[in-house]
């Protein structure tokens, strides 16, 4: 069967033997990605999951698939120190591939019942104070091009708590007015085009203005935030390089530290948002989270550490009198 050996009889089970050579395996893994029904930007994360596992399994000898094989990869990869989260990618691609291999009956899905690793709760970067993105505003020159851009894209993902994809992908033409509001539209993560928006408030519409003042007769389809580079002058900015705009920002101003970070910001919205009140309705709205629990998970933060703590319940004889 296509160079697949399998014993007969009806459906596919995990101790059935199956034989698969390398280069049917790598067929077969580009069948399981192209399969998918994601984004393009989503499948050709399945496919970056997939080649360490198939890079695995070849060193194996494409042994049969089983379960024992699947937990050894993710054994290995807890043992290269890969974070919870590169893990969990990791193990979902696998996952839809022999899903794939399952549903053509080629193979067994040998990734049932296989865990994910424990993901740690919280977050793995903190959030900042208000002074503190007031101190990365203000440590931020704004007597050139360049940096009437940078104050408005970090003003902007602080204010609004968007993502830097989101910024990434803005055009010049997604600021628009709705009613008596002024908003941004954006392409949030997962969906397959601008069909939400974000509030500007005028503190966050203001300096938009004034970048964009400068960029007379640029087309609506251009990027909201352009390069300023000679090897990419009005191209759309890269991950990296907001990445690297927010962090030298907040270098500048003394803020930075190990868990802070560009999406800190987006942290930071959540968090401070909900102290002053917001509903958390509104902040899941805002920041786009598909449920609530995840908006909710900010209120935890903010208050793990209030004065409600159980630490500080905890009192010896003679506490306070050192």
């Amino acid at each position: 069967m296509d160079g697949i050996e399998k014993a007969s009889g009806a459906g596919v089970s995990e101790a059935l033997v199956v034989v698969l050579p390398g280069d049917r395996v790598r067929e077969l893994a580009e069948e399981a990605v192209n399969a998918l029904d994601v984004s393009p930007a989503s499948r050709e994360t399945y496919r970056r999951g997939l080649r360490p596992f198939l890079a695995f399994w070849e060193r194996r000898g494409w042994e049969s698939p089983s379960r024992a094989l699947v937990l050894d990869f993710k054994r290995s990869l807890e043992e290269r120190g890969l974070s919870p989260f590169s893990v969990s990618g990791a193990l979902s691609a696998v996952r839809a591939f022999f899903r794939h291999l399952e549903a053509l009956g080629v193979a067994p899905d040998v990734t049932r019942n296989v865990k994910g690793p424990r993901k740690p709760r919280g977050f793995s970067r903190d959030y900042l104070t208000d002074s503190e993105v007031r101190a990365t505003l203000d440590a931020i020159p704004r007597d050139t091009r360049s940096g009437l851009r940078d104050f408005a894209l970090v003003n902007l993902l602080g204010r609004t708590g968007i993502r830097t994809i989101e910024a990434i992908r803005a055009d010049v033409g997604d600021v628009q007015t709705q009613g008596s509001e002024k908003v941004l539209r954006v392409h949030r993560k997962g969906h397959g085009g601008k069909d939400d928006a974000v509030l500007l408030v005028p503190e966050a519409h203001g300096p938009l203005l004034a970048y964009l003042a400068l960029r007379q007769g640029v087309r609506e389809d251009a990027p909201l935030f352009a390069s300023e580079s000679d090897r990419n002058a009005g191209g759309r900015l890269t991950t990296r390089t907001v990445r690297n705009i927010v962090e030298e920002c907040m270098k500048a101003a003394g803020v930075k530290r190990p868990r802070v970070t560009a999406h800190s910001l987006r942290h930071t919205f959540g968090t401070l948002t909900q102290a002053a009140g917001a509903p958390t309705l509104r902040v899941r709205d805002a920041m786009g989270h598909a449920s609530v629990a995840t908006t909710e998970t900010y209120v935890h933060a903010l208050d793990r550490f209030g004065p409600d703590a159980a630490e500080r319940y905890f009192r010896l004889p003679g506490d306070g009198q050192e």
